[in-house]
């Protein structure tokens, strides 16, 4: 049964991502599976979600695929 009164936290708020401005995101996630040592690592970080869409666009950006200045 869902909460009929849910509440969030300063704390939830505070690590909910937000996107850029000028940016929408896209409606479908991409999802990879890690090695175990390495998932362990990620998903030990405060907002792992956030750490692998930064790593996922300096990638793109040291690649050259896109631009340099584009916000995270």
């Amino acid at each position: 049964m869902a909460n009929p009164s849910p509440v969030m936290t300063e704390k939830f708020a505070a690590m909910q991502f937000k996107p850029a401005k000028d940016r929408a995101l896209a409606r479908k996630a991409i999802a990879t599976k890690l090695p175990e040592d390495l998932d362990a690592l990620v998903r030990s970080l405060p907002n792992h979600s956030q750490f692998v869409r930064e790593a996922i666009i300096e990638k793109l950006q040291r690649e050259g695929l896109v631009e340099r200045d584009l916000p995270s």
